[in-house]
Parts: structure tokens; sequence; C-alpha cells
């Protein structure tokens, strides 16, 4: 998921960060909260695909941006969304620890 996390950076586009982030700063933000069924950081015993429907509910952001968003004081829209059923590919290459869960 650290890898999911650093191909989408953090998403606002207002980021005040400056330089690399290291994946412990960049959280799982869900954009509708009432869709949201569980922290992803916490679905690590979780099916495969019960994980990659929770992440494309959420939009990458980093740990000073989170909070803001929590909020309500970012602009975020649904194409900011993590798309990862476009990226399987990728999610599959960086999360060798879903094997078994496929």
């Amino acid at each position: 998921m650290d890898k999911v996390c650093m191909m989408y950076r953090c998403q606002n586009p207002d980021c005040k960060w400056q330089g690399e982030f290291h994946p412990c700063q960049l959280t799982f933000h869900h954009l509708d909260p009432k869709k949201k069924i569980t922290e992803v950081a916490k679905m690590e015993s979780w099916s495969f695909p019960k994980i990659v429907a929770e992440i494309s509910k959420c939009v990458v952001l980093c740990r000073n941006c989170h909070p803001i968003a929590d909020k309500g004081r970012l602009s975020l829209n649904e194409g900011m969304l993590c798309n990862i059923l476009d990226n399987l590919d990728l999610f599959y290459e960086v999360a060798p620890y879903f094997e078994g869960l496929r």
C-alpha cells in the first residue's frame, strides 16, 4: 500500500510540502466518509478485492493536508481518487503479500 501512496503522492494541489515524501507521510483519505468501511491501514488481513475497493474510494494526502481535508477545508474531487482498478498490474507488482488473496 506504501507504493500506491507513493504513486499518487499528495493530491492536494496546494500542498506546501517541499521535497520527497516517505510512505509514512502519506495517508488514504476517504472522499465520501459515508462510503468508508474502515481505514485502509487496518485492512492487511482483508481480501485483495475488498482492499482494492476501499482504496478506490480514497484520495492520497500527506499527513499535513489530511487534517485540513477532514475539516472540509480542501477542495477534493473524484478525479483525485486512487484509480487502482486501472493500475492493478502495478498493485500486484508492489504488494506481493497479496498473492494468496487474489
